[in-house]
C-alpha cells in the first residue's frame, strides 16, 4: 500500500535519487510525496497525516496511545520540508549540521547529518534526527521513541530516499 499525499502544499522539483545501500523493511508501507521529493517506509498500524504552509510542510507518522511518555513500540516521526528562506537559526530552523551529537551520513549522493540521542523536552522519551538539504529545501526528521527502544525508528530513519 502506498501513501500519496494530496495536491496540497509547495510544488518542488527534486531529481530522483535512489541508493540500493538504504534500508528497507519488507512488508512496511511507503508514504511517499512526489511534490515533496521523498519517500519513507513505516509500520502499517502508523497514522499518517500531512500539512503544508508557507514555512513549511509537515509529515507526522505516529503509533502512540497519546498518553505522555511513549511505549515500547511507539513512536512519532516528524518530517519538516523547509525552504531555504526559512533556514538558519535566526529564522527558527538551524542548518543540518548543528544537531545534537551530528555525525555524517550519506542520503544517496548527498551527505546529511544524523543525531540525537537526547530527551524530550517534555521528558516523553528520546530524539533522534536525520537532517539533509538538497536545492533550496532542508529535510529535517525528528523521530521520537521510548528509551532503549530504538529498532522501530532506526528502520524508518534508515528508509528515508530522496527522489
Amino acid at each position: 500500500m502506498k501513501h500519496r499525499e494530496s495536491g496540497i502544499g509547495i510544488t518542488l522539483a527534486v531529481l530522483c535519487l535512489v541508493t540500493a545501500s538504504q534500508a528497507q523493511a519488507p512488508g512496511w508501507p511507503i508514504y511517499k510525496s512526489s511534490e515533496l521529493g521523498f519517500s519513507i517506509q513505516h509500520p502499517a498500524e502508523a497514522v499518517v497525516s500531512h500539512k503544508a504552509g508557507k514555512a513549511f510542510s509537515y509529515i507526522r507518522i505516529q503509533k502512540s496511545s497519546g498518553e505522555g511518555q511513549l511505549r515500547p513500540g511507539e513512536f512519532l516521526i516528524e518530517i519538516f520540508v523547509v525552504p531555504e528562506q526559512f533556514w538558519g537559526a535566526k529564522k527558527g530552523w538551524p542548518d543540518c549540521n548543528q544537531l545534537s551529537n551530528a555525525k555524517s551520513v550519506k542520503i544517496g549522493k548527498l551527505t546529511g547529518y544524523r543525531g540525537g540521542g537526547q530527551e524530550a523536552s517534555e521528558g516523553e522519551g528520546i530524539v533522534d534526527s536525520l537532517c539533509v538539504t538538497k536545492g533550496k529545501r532542508m529535510y529535517k526528521i525528528n523521530a521520537l521513541r521510548p528509551s532503549n527502544d530504538a529498532a522501530v525508528t532506526d528502520k524508518i530513519l534508515d528508509s528515508f530516499h530522496l527522489q
